[in-house]
């Protein structure tokens, strides 16, 4: 471990030391963190819990962009849906519901094959989109959606972390080798948070559509969220990358109550989704 570590966690324990012998007051302490500019190395090396005050600071204040007021700029308009499927079997499954709440994580440009673009031009939803890759970011907000957006990743871990993110278009991912080592050409140092940690930023709790598409740490993402404290009704989640298999997927998501209900598939591989709806939906 490097000295980095060693030190915050000296401080740490002089700081818990403090609080027990009622030295310094907690109250006046997370005041002062929450108005102050966020400090990334303290919350990624802590493992600080995902409901964290000052974790939900540091999104709101420095990652979470708000909604285009402009009309959007799309490069393809008179396509309705762009998604390769996921979407439209959502949409029937939720009964062309409106005014609902979407989140998409691997959200690209914001256009391209995108599952939740007709929700919300159509349908009336809000929404957060995640995109990692900073390139692909840019592009989204060129794209003047009527969602908030976070340049970031999700984390695989219920805290925030920041990793060394291979940039690929459309087949970005976490890199695989997260050991202390120069970043590599086409690679990029990235933040990610817990979804449950943006999702409380935007004190939103119910999600009635996620989708799922991160080249391989879904069930990673999908491992840090409680779902005990968030409704999530529906999803589609990408499964060909998975290192621990489909079948891993399926049964962390029927654990948690929830049914695949269909296999979403493309032959040039542009969708190779599992579609999840919660039990109590199909009563």
């Amino acid at each position: 471990m490097n000295k980095k570590f060693y030190f915050l966690l000296a401080i740490s324990a002089v700081f818990m030391l403090l609080l027990n012998l009622n030295i310094i007051d907690l109250n006046m302490v997370t005041s002062k963190l929450l108005k102050s500019e966020c400090n990334l190395d303290l919350i990624n090396n802590a493992n600080i819990l995902m409901n964290d005050q000052y974790v939900l600071e540091c999104i709101r204040n420095g990652f979470l962009n708000t909604k285009s007021n402009d009309a959007y700029n799309l490069n393809a308009p008179n396509l309705k849906n762009p998604s390769m499927g996921q979407a439209q079997l959502l949409i029937q499954i939720l009964k062309n519901k409106k005014k609902g709440f979407f989140v998409e994580c691997g959200a690209l440009d914001g256009e391209t094959r995108s599952n939740t673009l007709y929700m919300e031009r159509f349908l009336g939803w809000e929404g957060v989109l995640i995109e990692a890759d900073p390139s692909n970011y840019r592009e989204l907000e060129t794209k003047n959606r009527k969602a908030w957006s976070v340049p970031a990743c999700l984390s695989i871990k219920p805290y925030p972390s920041k990793v060394t993110f291979e940039m690929r278009r459309n087949q970005g991912r976490i890199a695989k080798n997260q050991d202390n080592r120069s970043v590599k050409r086409g690679e990029v140092q990235v933040q990610c948070f817990p979804l449950y940690s943006i999702l409380l930023a935007l004190n939103q709790t119910v999600v009635d559509y996620f989708s799922l598409d991160v080249e391989g740490a879904e069930l990673g993402v999908l491992r840090t969220i409680p779902f005990d404290k968030i409704d999530i009704k529906t999803l589609s989640v990408e499964f060909i990358h998975s290192a621990e298999g489909k079948a891993a997927i399926r049964e962390h998501m029927e654990d948690r109550g929830y049914k695949m209900v269909q296999e979403i598939t493309h032959p040039d591989w542009l969708a190779n989704d599992f579609i999840f709806v919660k039990e109590s939906l199909l009563v």
